[in-house]
């Protein structure tokens, strides 16, 4: 005789399929205003970022003291950090293969064709260099 499988007491009695956690939602819709307010202001900010907030004295006059030093540096970091949020981000390749330097003109003019064509199988034909081309480290 075979049995059926028992399921836990509280089986079937979470969320439909789906369906977004509410928790989850809320967050987003909070972050989602956040960044609707914030949105006009961005440029503002990072612009006092780059060129700093002059003091201002009693009549409101600019003095040659600065609040907040100009940080160019900082504010093409934060526009970087932003970009996170809009941009997609690439990936990294590491290349686990060998690197073989070949110099042209050891190289036919049929392997120099096919590789100039994008046949890359062709390219492994071509004879090996005997030293590192300069710069290469």
């Amino acid at each position: 005789m075979t049995e059926a499988k028992k399921k836990p007491p509280n089986a079937g009695k979470g969320r439909v399929a789906g369906v977004p956690n509410k928790v989850t939602s809320e967050a987003r819709e909070a972050y989602r205003n956040l960044v609707e307010w914030a949105a006009p202001k961005m440029r503002g900010w990072l612009e006092k970022t780059a060129e700093g907030v002059k003091l201002r004295d009693a009549d409101g006059n600019e003095t040659n003291k600065y609040v907040v030093f100009p940080d160019p540096g900082r504010a093409l970091d934060l526009v970087a950090k932003l970009s996170d949020f809009v941009l997609p981000r690439l990936g990294r390749i590491e290349h686990a293969g060998e690197v073989i330097h070949r110099h042209a003109k050891e190289m036919s003019d049929d392997q120099l064709l096919s590789i100039a064509s994008g046949s890359s199988d062709r390219a492994a034909d071509a004879p090996e260099r005997s030293q590192e081309p300069p710069g290469v480290h």
